[in-house]
C-alpha cells in the first residue's frame, strides 16, 4: 500500500483525500442521519395517532353507562344460563350467539361469531348489571369492519 501510495502524486492524493471525506460524509448520512430522521418522523406520526385515538376515547367516555361500577349490582335467581338466554333474546343477539356452555355452577362460557362489536358491548354491560362480570374474554377481528368473534367466560359477582 505505501508503495502504491509513493508512486501516485500529491495532486492525486489530495483527490483520493477528499474522495474518501466525500465517500465518509455520504456514509454517515446515509446510515445514520437520514434513518434517524426516519424513526423520527414515524415515531411523531405514531405520536399524533395516538393522541387522535385519546381524544376519540374521551368523547366516547360519555356514552358509556353511567355509575362508575359504583352501584350494587342487581341479583339474580336462576341459572346462568337462563339470564344469558334472556339477555341474548332481549338485545335481538341469537343470531349471533353459536355457543352457551355452563363451565360450573357459577361460570358460563359464551361464543358470539361476527357480532358488531358495540352490541356486544352492550351486551357486556347489561349482564354486569345483572350481577355477572367477565372472568375471560377474547375478541378476534373478522373481515367485516367492526364485527368481531367473541369467546367470553362469565361468573357470579360474590
Amino acid at each position: 500500500m505505501k508503495d502504491l501510495l509513493s508512486k501516485i502524486s500529491s495532486r492525486e492524493k489530495t483527490i483520493l483525500m477528499l474522495a474518501a471525506i466525500t465517500l465518509l460524509g455520504l456514509s454517515v448520512h446515509a446510515l445514520i442521519i437520514e434513518p434517524f430522521n426516519q424513526k423520527k418522523l414515524e415515531l411523531s406520526s405514531a405520536i399524533e395517532q395516538g393522541n387522535i385515538d385519546l381524544k376519540w376515547m374521551q368523547s366516547a367516555v360519555f356514552q358509556l353507562p353511567r355509575g362508575n361500577g359504583l352501584t350494587q349490582a342487581s341479583k339474580f335467581e336462576g341459572s346462568l344460563a337462563n339470564l344469558i338466554d334472556r339477555e341474548v333474546r332481549g338485545q335481538n343477539l341469537s343470531s349471533f350467539l353459536t355457543q352457551m356452555t355452563p363451565i360450573s355452577d357459577g361460570e358460563i362460557r359464551v361464543r358470539y361469531k361476527e357480532i358488531n362489536f358495540n352490541r356486544l358491548l352492550s351486551f357486556i354491560a347489561q349482564v354486569n348489571s345483572r350481577g355477572l362480570k367477565v372472568k375471560d374474554l377474547r375478541i378476534n377481528a373478522t373481515d367485516k369492519p367492526g364485527d368481531v368473534d367473541c369467546s367470553l367466560v362469565l361468573e357470579k359477582n360474590e
